[in-house]
């Protein structure tokens, strides 16, 4: 959270470096804390623990794409 990169972020820059030099286009999302948003929103919409632990990393990813989508101007 100090704005460093972990070696995951690392690696996946790499990675994406990479797939510029193959002429792909390539968009980073900040997906810190999206797990967490994710379980407070199902907590807050009346899900049980078994619940949100089956479906927090769904609720993740559908949060990252909304943002990425928003960043498109999707959201209009």
């Amino acid at each position: 959270m100090d704005g460093s990169l972990g070696r995951q972020a690392q690696e996946t820059q790499g990675f994406g470096e990479r797939l510029l030099q193959e002429g792909i286009p390539v968009r980073y999302q900040d997906e810190r804390l999206t797990s967490f948003e994710a379980e407070e929103a199902m907590r807050a919409g009346g899900l049980d623990s078994r619940q949100i632990r089956e479906k927090v990393d769904q609720t993740a990813a559908c949060l990252i794409l909304e943002r990425y989508l928003d960043s498109l101007g999707y959201n209009e």
